[in-house]
C-alpha cells in the first residue's frame, strides 16, 4: 500500500529549539515539517517543494523575519500562502509591521505548542476554503460564458451595481 504524502510546512526559526519544537508540532498535525535556520535557506527549500503554509519566527538577525515573510509571500503571489509568525514581541509596532508584512497571524513566544496545531488546521482550512471559493467563481464565470449570461448584483444601500465581465461584452460598456 502507497503512503500518502503529507503536505509540507515551512518553518524559518534561527533557534534549534524553536525548529525542534515546530516540527513535532507539525507532524502532530499530520503534515510535513520542512524546519531551516534562515531566510536564504527557505527560499530554497520551497523553491524544491512548495509549502502549503509558513512558520517564520519574527526574530531571525537583522529583521529577517519581515524580509522572508515578504518574499515567500511574492514567491507564491499565485496562490494563498498562510504565514504563521513567531515573536517574543507582542507590542503593537511588532503586530502592525507583522501584519503589514502579509502575515495571516501571529504567536507570542513562549509558544503553547497544542494551540500551535489547531491554528495550523485552521489556517489551512481557511486557505482551503479560499481556493475553493476561486475555482466556483472561475467556473460560473465559465459558465456563464458559454451560456452567453451575464448577471449584475445590485446594492440598494450604496446604489452600487456591480455586473460580470460577461454582461459587461453583452452591452458593450
Amino acid at each position: 500500500m502507497e503512503e500518502q504524502k503529507r503536505e509540507p510546512v515551512l518553518i524559518v526559526a534561527s533557534d534549534e529549539q524553536t525548529r525542534l519544537l515546530a516540527s513535532a508540532a507539525v507532524e502532530q498535525a499530520g503534515l510535513e515539517p520542512l524546519a531551516v535556520a534562515s531566510g536564504g535557506e527557505a527560499q530554497l527549500a520551497s523553491t524544491a517543494t512548495p509549502p502549503v503554509m509558513a512558520l517564520v519566527d519574527l526574530d531571525l538577525p537583522e529583521d529577517e523575519g519581515l524580509r522572508t515573510c515578504e518574499s515567500l509571500l511574492q514567491r507564491f503571489s499565485g496562490r494563498p500562502l498562510p504565514v504563521l509568525l513567531l515573536s517574543s514581541r507582542s507590542d503593537p509596532d511588532t503586530m502592525g509591521q507583522a501584519f503589514d508584512a502579509g502575515a495571516t497571524d501571529l504567536l507570542v513566544k513562549p509558544v503553547n505548542w497544542g494551540l500551535f496545531v489547531h491554528r495550523v488546521r485552521h489556517l489551512l482550512r481557511s486557505s482551503r476554503a479560499f481556493l475553493e471559493l476561486e475555482a466556483s467563481r472561475e467556473q460560473l464565470a465559465n459558465a456563464q460564458r458559454l451560456a452567453r449570461l451575464g448577471s449584475w448584483e445590485w446594492n440598494g444601500g450604496t446604489s452600487a451595481l456591480d455586473w460580470s465581465a460577461e454582461l459587461e461584452q453583452m452591452l458593450g460598456v
